[in-house]
């Protein structure tokens, strides 16, 4: 894995609509928030066209996704507490059959 995000929200704060499409791969991001259900992770279903809200708890949680650039996951953040997340990104190179190779 390597390091994709490191991103502080203050009270009041958001990351936009977007996809990453011009980095794909799969995602892992710790996040940490100060109260509980007040910062969320929103994305697009394509396959039920519905919008998708998941709230933070107070404390650390964890949130998984994949980019790819044929069916594109538009995505958002929003917080109206104080919010950390750290991403995290699988990336191939590091990667033999299937086992990661550690350094």
């Amino acid at each position: 894995m390597v390091p994709s995000g490191f991103y502080y929200y203050p009270k009041n704060a958001f990351c936009g609509w977007h996809t990453n499409s011009d980095n794909v791969g799969k995602r892992t991001y710790l996040v940490w928030t100060e109260e509980d259900n007040k910062s969320f992770f929103r994305h697009f279903d394509s396959k039920t066209g519905n919008l998708i809200t998941k709230y933070d708890k107070k404390g650390w949680n964890l949130k998984k996704f994949k980019v790819n650039d044929e069916k594109l996951l538009w995505h958002c953040v929003g917080s109206d507490t104080t919010r950390i997340s750290i991403g995290f990104k699988l990336n191939n190179e590091h990667v033999l059959n299937g086992k990661l190779i550690l350094y």
